[in-house]
């Protein structure tokens, strides 16, 4: 690809952001707004309101308008307001704070100048939304900065906001499926969501450089979309009037660790995190910078703890991140502002967690990966007038990531690419060999964004504070991959052999595996072979092909938030979603995909909510709102491998040495392989190819949410709120994977086996897992909150949650179908005629839903605390405490009872006796874990200070477990694995100090 095309996008993206008049709102960091009335309750117009951002400088102006109003879009922090009107005295409101994604009223009341020259009053902001109705919270810039947090990823902290599911956060602060986006994490307003694959590899930034931010957990406005769960709303920090830095180092190590809950002794372990920041005025009010750099290096242990001793022991290895963040910002007048940020983040993974350690795979299974995102975004903010602020934004957006295998091999089966690498050996309850089949690979996206938004105010009926916007994004996925280029083998015909450790002689080196004894539990084996040229890509070699799947994305909304009565305000928007090319439809691959498919166009998203105050400082709130999910890049990807390939699915043919030689020879060539097809000639040792996870269905839409709330918030104190909200979310059409070359007997329910080729739909042809917008889900909560902010030394925060979600456990439906495909002597194939399936395969009805991986999918019971205690004498006490019941988790039988032959149909609940493996039956440990810091600062003259940090993670050592053993056939069935993921963690003891100056 042209190195020189990326910045071509990025200027022609960026003039035409600066440049187009489009009208549009912004996705700006906060409102101010309010009425200023005299003393008799009469309105004022005319009045000068003017709010000066207290860190920096900024003043940001209006004037009110016939009904006594003002509205002003400005920065999160602290703020002095003063109101100025000839002939009434100047009246100044200091200390207001406002954070990212609030609208602060501040109402104010004018004097007849005669009685006083200046009124000035400390104010604080209210704790309560008057105007708004979506359920969200904030973590404020002390949370940011005082609360312990292991690792210091500050997305850890989206766990104590009102909504929160989980119980650790992985790579998103939610449960989220494969293809369907179930979170958008916004930065300074721009999308910095990792799509290819949502679930790992998100941007990172440095604690030190977020400020703070939002978390929307229900019924975000219209202004916000691409996700039907929630929204993370994060702004960096930025620099002052003052010169001002940090230089800080946090350490953790072994020596100061508990023993691990699982293998019982203490992990080797060490961390060094390096973390700096300088800020301050380039023009003192006016211009100012910001930079950060975090350097952490972190030696890893993964242990395996398999029921072979030979295959156990431990890897080692140093994993390395670095993330950089500067920003720049101009106020040219209270008129003008530009912001332009710059920001990346490496990290070196020798070991990647998903593919390392555990009790059900061998040290083959280990794979490394690097991670790089890089970001730019530039924003210009107008103020049009006193009515209208216009905000435009453009940016670039990248994520790139390589993976590649530790085990040697020299071709030692047929077919098989040399070098580096192994074959993905499935058997009962264990991996063999690669657990990733798609290794090593190098994939990547680019974002291109442009963005004008417009606020518009004005009196008609009550006040309206319009939003009119559109956004248009060029979304760019590419891919470099070795697909199953190792190759596959199932061997789950039968238990594992007791001298399975015999037949391999050194787990490193393919070379030394004996697999040919292995050949009678064998069903199956395939392998990619790719074609020596493409019209959709260009090859790479390896049975590999470099892929591209641009798209287009556009969004277009409007919402008005009605003050209709000075008690009632109703927000009412829509929001219009349009991906062109998410489902690659300009590929055909007949006969199950054609070129030119339409695009899903009727993405529309009505908006309605409410939000009415009851008595002073008491708000009822509630709405309903449509959310439209953008696709990862897996759908186009994946489909983009398979048409460029064929991977054939050969079945064992009895020999004894057909797991050593399933070719029964060399490996064909993609021409010699096409030659051999099924639907070329059908004849013994025709080839039957597969289609792998996540192929495009030519009927594939968006999934999508309905949400709803219903609430209340009330400010007990100036400084206390406490808020109470029922809410659901439906989300339907969610993309799964399902095998359509299946087909059933009415007569028992079950399907015939694959084996049997004559009851395929599709004879000539292996497994065909085709992705089914067809999954949905059902979740309803009652989430309550407490809020008391920083007064008297201390400020707190705590939420409890009770929830369910239900899944739908819907039919397998081939595409145009309303029934499951059957078939019988009279009828043939069809899926015209109703059936009843047996429960083991779906009961076309709702269920609880159940764990499968620790994400709290399950979970009923949640509750979270956080507080910060200024102690005197330089001391800070700080703390948090996450308690989850971890809800239940469905066993898998580990066997194919009704012979699927499908690489993930070992999950079934049906075991060979022919009973069902009833639904969480397997109970989860509940998480109960306490964070603690200890903090003490010590003063060294005027500017410069040293705080001295101790913080305890897991403090009481309570033995929390993220996943469990729950294939039955595995001798550690039920008995929970090593932890990847350090929420779950024992005690850990991290020691560091913060330079400030």
């Amino acid at each position: 690809m042209d190195m020189k095309q990326p910045f071509v996008r990025l200027f022609v993206v960026l003039v035409a952001a600066f440049v187009v008049p489009v009208a549009s709102f912004a996705q700006q960091e906060a409102v101010l707004s309010g009425a200023v009335r005299d003393t008799t309750g009469g309105v004022l117009p005319g009045v000068v309101v003017r709010a000066v951002h207290e860190a920096t400088g900024n003043s940001f102006e209006a004037v009110t308008d016939e009904a006594g109003g003002y509205r002003l879009a400005v920065r999160v922090g602290l703020y002095r307001i003063s109101a100025d009107l000839s002939g009434f005295a100047t009246v100044t409101r200091a200390g207001v704070e406002v954070l990212v994604g609030q609208q602060v009223v501040v109402n104010i009341e004018m004097q007849p100048a005669a009685l006083q020259e200046t009124v000035t009053v400390t104010a604080e902001a209210p704790l309560v939304d008057v105007t708004r109705s979506r359920v969200s919270g904030n973590i404020d810039p002390r949370q940011m900065q005082e609360l312990p947090v292991q690792g210091r990823n500050w997305m850890n902290l989206t766990m104590l906001a009102p909504g929160s599911r989980v119980n650790a956060v992985r790579e998103v602060p939610v449960t989220s499926e494969v293809s369907s986006v179930g979170v958008q994490m916004n930065l300074d307003g721009q999308q910095v969501t990792n799509m290819v694959a949502l679930g790992f590899g998100q941007p990172r930034y440095s604690r030190d450089a977020i400020g703070e931010f939002e978390f929307v957990a229900n019924r975000f406005d219209a202004s916000q979309g691409r996700s039907m769960g929630v929204q993370v709303n994060a702004v960096t920090k930025s620099g002052t009037n003052q010169y001002a830095g940090t230089f800080s180092g946090y350490f953790r190590s072994d020596r100061f660790n508990a023993a691990d809950h699982v293998v019982g002794r203490v992990l080797p372990y060490s961390n060094q995190q390096i973390s700096t920041t300088f800020g301050g005025p380039i023009r003192k009010d006016r211009f100012h910078f910001f930079g950060s750099f975090e350097y952490e290096r972190e030696p890893q242990t993964f242990t395996y703890t398999t029921p072979y001793p030979k295959f156990n022991g431990s890897l080692i290895g140093t994993r390395k991140e670095y993330k950089q963040l500067g920003r720049v910002d101009y106020q040219f007048s209270p008129q003008n502002r530009l912001s332009v940020r710059l920001s990346r983040y490496d990290n070196r993974i020798p070991y990647d967690s998903r593919y390392t350690g555990g009790s059900d795979r061998t040290m083959a299974s280990a794979i490394g990966t690097n991670r790089r995102s890089e970001q730019v975004l530039a924003t210009w903010t107008q103020v049009l007038g006193n009515r209208a602020v216009n905000e435009v934004k453009g940016g670039h957006s990248m994520f790139h990531w390589n993976q590649y295998a530790h085990v040697r091999n020299s071709n030692t089966l047929p077919g098989m690419t040399p070098g580096i690498g192994a074959p993905n050996i499935l058997m009962n309850g264990f991996t063999l060999g690669q657990t990733h089949a798609i290794t090593p690979q190098d994939i990547g996206e680019d974002f291109y964004t442009a963005r004008d938004d417009l606020s518009l105010s004005f009196n008609r009926g009550g006040r309206h504070d319009l939003r009119i916007g559109g956004e248009y994004m060029y979304h760019f996925t590419f891919e470099d991959v070795c697909n199953q280029c190792m190759g596959q083998f199932d061997m789950r015909g039968g238990p594992v052999p007791a001298n399975i450790e015999a037949l391999i002689g050194d787990v490193w080196d393919v070379s030394t595996w004996n697999l040919a004894p292995l050949s009678p539990i064998t069903r199956f084996y395939q392998r990619a072979i790719a074609m020596d040229s493409s019209p959709y890509s260009r090859p790479s070699g390896n049975s590999g092909f470099t892929e591209y799947a641009p798209r287009h994305v556009y969004a277009s909304w409007f919402q008005d938030n009605w003050a209709v009565t000075p008690r009632l305000t109703l927000n009412l928007g829509l929001r219009h979603d349009l991906s062109i090319g998410a489902f690659v439809n300009w590929v055909s691959y007949p006969p199950f995909i054609e070129a030119g498919r339409p695009d899903d166009t009727n993405n529309w998203g009505p908006r309605l909510g409410f939000a009415y105050s009851l008595i002073e400082r008491t708000v009822l709130r509630g709405g309903y709102g449509m959310y439209y999910a953008e696709m990862t890049g897996q759908p186009a990807i994946f489909t983009l491998r398979n048409v460029q390939q064929i991977t054939p699915q050969i079945l064992n043919d009895g020999r004894p040495d057909f797991a050593a030689n399933p070719f029964n020879g060399p490996a064909p060539t993609y021409e010699q392989a096409a030659r051999l097809l099924c639907s070329v000639e059908r004849r013994t040792g025709c080839l039957r190819p597969t289609l792998q996870l996540n192929f495009v269905a030519p009927d594939l839409k968006s999934p999508f949410s309905h949400q709803a709330s219903l609430g209340v918030q009330r400010q007990l104190t100036s400084m206390m709120a406490v808020e109470a909200d029922w809410v659901y979310t439906g989300n339907q059409d969610i993309i799964v994977s399902r095998n359509i070359n299946l087909s059933f007997d009415p007569a028992t329910g079950a399907n015939f086996p694959f084996n049997d080729i004559s009851r395929r739909p599709y004879p000539d042809w292996g497994n065909l897992s085709i992705n089914r917008a067809d999954r949905d889900q059902r979740y309803h909560a009652l989430q309550v909150g407490l809020t008391k902010r920083m007064s008297n030394r201390w400020q707190a925060s705590a939420t409890y949650s009770l929830g369910a979600q239900w899944n739908f456990d819907q039919l397998p439906l081939n595409p145009g179908c309303g029934n499951p495909m059957t078939w019988t002597a009279a009828t043939g194939f069809t899926c015209d005629v109703p059936v009843t399936l047996a429960p083991d395969i779906a009961e076309n009805d709702w269920y609880l839903a159940e764990d499968g991986d620790g994400t709290g999918t399950s979970q009923r019971h949640r509750a979270t605390f956080n507080g910060i205690w200024d102690a005197g004498y330089g001391f800070q006490l700080s703390g948090l405490y996450v308690y989850g019941d971890e809800g239940w988790e469905t066993p898998q039988a580990g066997v194919d009872v009704r012979g699927k032959v499908g690489l993930q149909e070992a999950d079934s609940r049906l075991r060979r006796d022919g009973t069902l493996i009833a639904r969480r039956s397997l109970d989860r440990k509940s998480m109960h874990r306490v964070d603690l810091r200890v903090q003490r600062r010590f003063r060294l003259g005027s500017r410069v200070s040293i705080d001295g940090i101790a913080e305890v993670f897991n403090l009481f050592d309570r033995a929390n477990y993220e996943t469990y053993v729950r294939n039955e056939q595995n001798a550690r069935f039920g008995r929970p694995n090593p932890h990847t993921n350090i929420a779950y963690a024992p005690r850990v003891l991290q020691l560091g100090f913060r330079t400030q100056f």
